[in-house]
């Protein structure tokens, strides 16, 4: 037995990855969001959620997040991104003229929630794009208890702009990130074949317009004014929608809060306008859209104005 005091330590087993990844954030519509509020801590103004390759069991589903943000330079990858728990949040409330939104320092493990792969490419301004190459199954090392998680590699390395494009696919980007998640590790399409030989096939998108439904939470819906506006857009292109259905049928496209459209419907107010020959003020009452007084006064005090809302 020890006489005297020793200094010991913790140690971070290769599973804390789980613990603050997996089975901390345990939906994935809660992941998706975590990583579209680190966008738009990042300064983003727009961000594009896209699916690939949902239907076809033979090659590798993907989610892709890219935003327009203000990237990371490769000391931010290290000293941050893989420093685990550090959030600049606890350090700074703003940043880039915003409130942080994302959870302090969790957002990075939604990715391990999402899907097996994760490929980060990322570009400060008038820098070269960086590209860091993560396997989460790497870390799933259940049979070596002693395996620390600073043990496992993780790779990175600078890509030029045309050596990019040619691997990647995508487009080449002047500041911003781009997560390519791959193999995801949950169906987000439902599919079922109304035939025998799969020629006709009824998908059910359930999952997706949850997700929809769950990001127009992070929009504002008053900010057509707003200096720092912040887009988010679904892309789904197996999906093939009809652009003539309704916007809470359909998943892709612009994500957008429909609060004011839902107290127009629930709410009583009232509206004013100017007819379109500028003759008259109308005046309406409306309860749950209903018209349920309307008072019409000729125009005197605006006889300019016309068709005004």
């Amino acid at each position: 037995m020890l006489s005297e005091f020793q200094k010991k330590y913790f140690k971070t087993n290769v599973l804390i990855k789980n613990i603050i990844g997996k089975e901390l954030i345990n939906d994935d519509n809660v992941a998706v969001m975590e990583l579209v509020k680190n966008s738009y801590d990042a300064g983003a103004t727009k961000v594009t959620i896209e699916f690939k390759n949902l239907f076809h069991k033979s090659k590798k589903s993907e989610l892709i997040i890219q935003d327009d943000g203000v990237g990371m330079s490769e000391d931010d990858i290290l000293n941050k991104w893989l420093n685990i728990a550090y959030s600049a949040k606890k350090l700074e409330y703003t940043q880039n003229e915003r409130y942080q939104a994302g959870n302090k320092g969790v957002g990075r493990f939604s990715c391990d929630r999402l899907g097996e792969n994760l490929n980060i490419y990322t570009r400060q301004k008038d820098k070269i794009i960086l590209h860091l190459k993560i396997n989460w199954k790497d870390f799933e090392l259940l049979d070596e208890i002693d395996t620390q998680i600073q043990d496992v590699a993780v790779y990175i390395r600078e890509i030029e702009e045309e050596k990019f494009k040619i691997e990647t696919g995508f487009d080449i980007f002047t500041h911003g990130t781009i997560l390519q998640i791959q193999q995801l590790n949950n169906t987000w399409v439902e599919i079922e074949s109304k035939n025998s030989l799969f020629t006709d096939l009824d998908m059910d998108s359930t999952r997706l317009l949850k997700l929809k439904s769950s990001l127009e939470r992070l929009i504002n819906p008053n900010q057509s004014y707003n200096k720092n506006s912040f887009k988010i857009y679904i892309k789904v292109d197996e999906l093939q929608e009809n652009k003539e259905i309704p916007y809470y049928e359909k998943v892709t496209g612009e994500v957008k809060n429909q609060i004011f459209d839902k107290l127009d419907f629930k709410t009583t107010f009232i509206e004013s306008f100017i007819s379109e020959d500028g003759s008259k003020i109308v005046t309406e009452l409306k309860d749950k859209n209903k018209t349920i007084f309307r008072f019409i006064e000729k125009n005197k005090e605006f006889s300019l104005l016309k068709d005004i809302k």
